[in-house]
């Protein structure tokens, strides 16, 4: 199961060390950096970008004046997986919205580390999985707004070769009960 205490332990046994997410250098956390994946729960891979570096050279939302605009970011992230209580691996489309009023947003890549920290965590449910994504990246976002998410199926049949059968022509054995499964 993941928690707060095993991503902490997960930080101390990262190769190689995340300590360049954070370069007084202003650079944008690991974007452009040659990184190790994560092989457990890590929230600490999410790094914060301040708004306020593209918004204040125009002129937008300082002092707190409010923005001219509404709207919102929406992240598509097609590498989402984890495992349910039984050791059976689950993937899904993370639709990520965040609103466009929240202090920072998240660094791209440091948004995939953290979504491939998830790979093998067990979840009781796909709620318990949302809810966990929505903390740390609410950590992440600041301000009062929580990001909304949604998980959605993949859908390959677009990028198929026309010599493989339609999908819905296989049968999906994704929620058959098995026996729980044990990593080798």
């Amino acid at each position: 199961r993941c928690s707060a205490d095993e991503g902490r332990r997960a930080t101390a046994r990262m190769s190689p060390p995340s300590e360049g997410l954070h370069a007084p250098d202003g650079a944008l956390g690991v974007l452009g950096e040659k990184v190790g994946t994560p092989d457990a729960y890590d929230p600490s891979q999410l790094f914060p970008v301040p708004r306020a570096r593209g918004r204040t050279p125009l002129g937008l939302g300082i002092n707190g004046a409010p923005l001219p605009f509404t709207g919102e970011d929406v992240w598509n992230c097609y590498e989402l997986s984890w495992l349910m209580p039984n050791g059976v691996p689950r993937r899904r489309v993370l639709e990520l919205r965040v609103a466009h009023s929240t202090p920072n947003i998240v660094e791209s890549k440091s948004l995939k580390l953290y979504l491939n920290s998830l790979n093998f965590c067990e979840f009781a449910s796909e709620d318990a999985l949302l809810a966990t994504i929505r903390a740390d990246v609410h950590a992440t976002l600041g301000g009062d707004t929580p990001p909304e998410l949604a998980l959605h199926a993949h859908s390959h049949q677009g990028s198929l070769s026309a010599r493989v059968p339609p999908l819905d022509s296989f049968t999906c054995i994704d929620d058959e009960p098995i026996e729980r499964l044990e990593q080798r």
